[in-house]
């Protein structure tokens, strides 16, 4: 009889038998696996799907954050132009003594600018700040200054010339002017000037009002030039002046209006204002209503 190889296997382990305890202990095992709870399969991640009352939500939102932005841009703009409009000039101020400057003064009498226009002048501006002053306060600092105060001895003669389209404000700085040379008993005045006088004295590198003062002499004087009157103090041109007029730098009587000048040139109209000096000099005291015409710029 012939085996086949699975039956000689067979044959082979029937003999073979695992000890008692070591079939008790795997039994053991087996049982103690099957009272373990197996774990619960993990579920598939759920993708929310917003209502469309939360989408509606958001909505609002979103839009109330660009308005929010459009606002701020808007205000920067508004705030931007509100600066070039508060620095916008409106008028400008020049004050001769021998120091020369001039202040820019905009639409709320606030000092937005100051230039020096020579070298006195520009040791004066050196020494003062004026950052957000008022006009007269910028005055009172200027006068009181010691760079410009010793300048401002007893016979000394300030000058103050107004550029300004608007009447009101010309007018209001004239007033302004006008007490800060009484209350600093200088010899002087304010007068207005036109804005092609005022550029034709910048193109002679001197102030308004010294510039008009120039001319007037050049016009008694045919020696004089507006390079020498540069070098002069208000006082020395005055001073010239009154001596080819034959009368006091005050003008104890009325000016003659245009006196001896060319074809408008601007007038020294009534009294001189300040006490005389011990000369008998004063300021004259009157509105250049129209710049004079050198005719040497």
């Amino acid at each position: 009889m012939n085996e086949t190889l699975e039956q000689r296997l067979a044959c082979a382990f029937d003999g073979l038998h695992a000890p008692q305890a070591v079939r008790e202990s795997a039994l053991a095992a087996i049982e103690a696996a099957r009272s373990v709870p197996a774990p619960a399969p993990s579920a598939p991640p759920v993708r929310v799907v917003p209502s469309p009352k939360r989408s509606a939500r958001r909505r609002p939102r979103r839009a109330k954050a660009l308005l929010a932005a459009a606002a701020c841009l808007v205000t920067a703009a508004i705030g931007f132009g509100g600066y070039q409009f508060y620095e916008q000039p409106v008028a400008y101020v020049g004050i001769d003594v021998n120091p020369s400057v001039e202040l820019s003064v905009n639409r709320f009498d606030r000092v937005v600018g100051a230039r020096a226009v020579n070298e006195d002048g520009a040791v004066v501006l050196a020494e003062v700040n004026l950052a957000g002053c008022t006009y007269d306060q910028a005055l009172c600092r200027l006068m009181d200054s010691p760079a410009l105060s010793t300048y401002l001895a007893e016979d000394a003669v300030v000058e103050i010339s107004v550029t300004s389209d608007d009447q009101r404000v010309s007018d209001q700085l004239m007033r302004t002017s006008d007490d800060a040379l009484a209350q600093h008993r200088c010899h002087g005045s304010a007068s207005r000037a036109d804005e092609g006088t005022r550029q034709a004295a910048a193109a002679a590198g001197m102030g308004t009002a010294r510039y008009q003062a120039a001319c007037e002499l050049m016009a008694l004087d045919p020696d004089a030039t507006l390079e020498g009157c540069a070098s002069l103090s208000m006082r020395e041109l005055r001073d010239s002046i009154a001596a080819h007029h034959g009368s006091s730098a005050a003008g104890d009587g009325d000016a003659a209006p245009g006196d001896g000048g060319p074809s408008g040139q601007g007038s020294h109209q009534g009294r001189g204002r300040g006490p005389k000096d011990g000369s008998g000099h004063g300021a004259a005291h009157g509105a250049h209503v129209h710049g004079p015409d050198c005719g040497h710029v």
